[in-house]
């Protein structure tokens, strides 16, 4: 049925737009759309790779009936049931996923989530990538002691660095199977055994100078892992995904400042393997912190399954505007 050369279905959409006070135009516009569409079990309408997504979703636990938090309720006259102005803002706060963890719910709460999983990441990761700032230290506690100390200092380094750059491989398999929560938390406690090496090797470096072979390197490479953590949230702030892959970069830079730290510390009395220690406890602590605000895999997923399905649903709504044109012109004619 046609009037005027509008088919009845945009016209019931356009009847729609008018009773959705402060929605018109913008992104919950387009979120209402996604809604109407996947909240009714008609993801079947969506391009493969989204339908692919939101069945890996269910498959981690997760229902797409998430989506009828936002589903509209339409009269049997056609209008659009009135909602109140608060479930309107905790629909938009819930930012489209309706079982979202209480911390992750709001914009502002993944950002401060993110920010505190910088800080603790910052932490496991310790000092360790500013080797050159602590040789001088490891030399003054006698690591090493004899004519092959500069040697076997460079190699500690180098096969640390090697451990670094090879772990990317093994790092990101970790990530795609465990996710960035488990990433973030097993990394810090593993940078934690290896900094309790060094530190070992520190205090006792007549016996134990060999613990820095596997101390630093462990450390070096633990403390990637836990930096893939940041990336879980790269889906739950999709406008500004490569601030968040960024970070993991910057993370890394932020922690090599612990090592100005350990100087100023030793300067004042402190000795390197007592400023190692602390930070190794202070790893397993940053762990538990990442545990807790990182997002899971399931809920890392159920944020992508939504924000693809959004942008999927955004571009079926432009081709049946189009087509909804055409055929009122032909109806027209």
């Amino acid at each position: 049925q046609k009037s005027r050369g509008v088919p009845s279905s945009r016209r019931h959409r356009e009847g729609c737009d008018q009773h959705r006070p402060g929605l018109q135009g913008g992104r919950g516009e387009r979120t209402w759309g996604v809604a109407m569409r996947v909240g009714h079990g008609m993801e079947e309408e969506l391009p493969d790779a989204t339908s692919s997504l939101l069945e890996r979703g269910r498959a981690a636990g997760m229902e797409s009936h998430h989506y009828h938090s936002v589903a509209p309720h339409i009269d049997p006259d056609g209008t659009l049931a009135h909602h109140e102005p608060s479930d309107m803002d905790h629909m938009q706060d819930l930012g489209y996923v309706a079982h979202a963890p209480k911390h992750l719910r709001t914009t502002k709460q993944r950002w401060i989530a993110l920010i505190v999983c910088c800080s603790a990441c910052a932490l496991a990761s310790g000092p360790v990538g500013a080797w050159p700032t602590l040789e001088p230290l490891f030399i003054e506690c006698g690591l090493f002691a004899g004519p092959n100390q500069n040697s076997n200092l460079n190699s500690v380094y180098g096969l640390a660095t090697a451990c670094s750059l090879a772990g990317s491989l093994p790092a990101g398999f970790l990530y795609d199977r465990i996710g960035g929560q488990k990433c973030a938390l097993y990394g810090a406690l593993f940078t934690s055994v290896g900094l309790l090496l060094m530190a070992a090797a520190c205090f006792y470096p007549a016996q134990m100078s060999w613990a820095m072979f596997f101390g630093y390197p462990l450390a070096q490479f633990a403390g990637q892992i836990n930096t893939y953590g940041m990336f879980a949230f790269i889906w739950l702030l999709p406008s500004h995904q490569n601030l968040v892959a960024s970070c993991a970069g910057g993370v890394q830079s932020l922690s090599d400042m612990l090592a100005l730290v350990a100087v100023a510390s030793a300067s004042k009395g402190l000795f390197i393997g007592s400023f190692l220690a602390i930070v190794s406890a202070l790893s397993i602590l940053a762990g538990l912190t990442c545990y807790l605000v990182v997002p899971t895999k399931a809920t890392m997923m159920e944020f992508a399954a939504v924000s693809l399905g959004e942008e999927a649903a955004e571009a079926m709504a432009l081709t049946s505007e189009s087509q909804d044109k055409g055929g009122g012109g032909g109806g027209g004619g």
